[in-house]
């Protein structure tokens, strides 16, 4: 602002006019991963956070969505299986 000798309140609408518009459609930012429960229906993320997929899935694969504050688990044909919130410097089941 100072080098264009005009306030920063002047600049900044200037800015916020030519911003574009937020898309309609919301954007989920995840990282899926096709995974394998051990014997125990789990499966490990990182070697260390151990997310449940249901014993009944013991063995089988297994999809899981990253998200920045959950893991999602969903069966090897996308059915829901167990929402848990992301581990961070510790372990988890």
């Amino acid at each position: 602002h100072y080098r264009k000798d005009t306030e920063e309140r002047g600049l900044f609408s200037e800015d916020r006019a030519a911003l574009l518009p937020l898309p309609g459609k919301r954007f989920d930012v995840v990282t899926w991963r096709h995974m394998k429960a051990d014997r125990y229906g789990v499966v490990t993320l990182e070697g260390r956070h151990r997310y449940s997929a249901d014993r009944a899935n013991a063995g089988r694969g297994v999809i899981v969505g990253l998200r920045a504050l959950e893991a999602e688990v969903l069966d090897s044909s996308g059915k829901h299986l167990a929402t848990h919130p992301r581990a961070y410097g510790q372990a988890s089941t």
